[in-house]
């Protein structure tokens, strides 16, 4: 199976030629999001692995704290600094030692998927947006967390 950059939505109709990122996920063991410092990406492998399932590793950009970090969910991040300098031999040790350890993996993909779905997901933004606004946006709100308006995991 070929990924290039031309993944399809996840909600995607299946094409024989193309693959959307569901598919990339339900294949991996493992996602990585490492960017360097200056480069912060947009940030959303770590929850698309969560919501997949799939154990990831993480850099820790500028942002990761303020979206996934401050959630508890268990990744192995980078540290990053000015230099980009090349991760350490203790960080290296490290995720050598998570990614042999399969039980782990799988115990760490089940915890951040509950986790992030409980934080995350749309029923968790609907919640949050009909406490902020109540009465505001019943029709919407009541859509929003339909099982079907919902993605596919989370």
């Amino acid at each position: 199976m070929h990924f290039g950059n031309t993944l399809l939505p996840c909600d995607a109709p299946w094409s024989r030629d193309r693959f959307s990122i569901s598919d990339l996920l339900v294949e991996s063991d493992l996602s990585s999001f490492l960017t360097s410092y200056r480069y912060e990406g947009f940030g959303n492998a770590p929850g698309e692995a969560c919501a997949h399932r799939v154990p990831y590793v993480s850099s820790a950009y500028e942002l990761y704290d303020a979206v996934y970090g401050r959630l508890g969910l268990r990744a192995l991040t980078l540290p990053l600094d000015a230099r980009d300098s090349d991760p350490s031999p203790a960080w290296t040790a490290k995720f050598t030692d998570r990614i042999m350890d399969a039980r782990r993996l799988r115990a760490d993909a089940a915890f951040n998927f509950d986790h992030a779905r409980f934080h995350l997901s749309a029923s968790a933004f609907a919640t949050r947006l009909a406490a902020l606004f109540p009465g505001r946006f019943p029709g919407e709100v009541a859509r929003i967390v339909q099982p079907e308006t919902v993605g596919a995991q989370l």
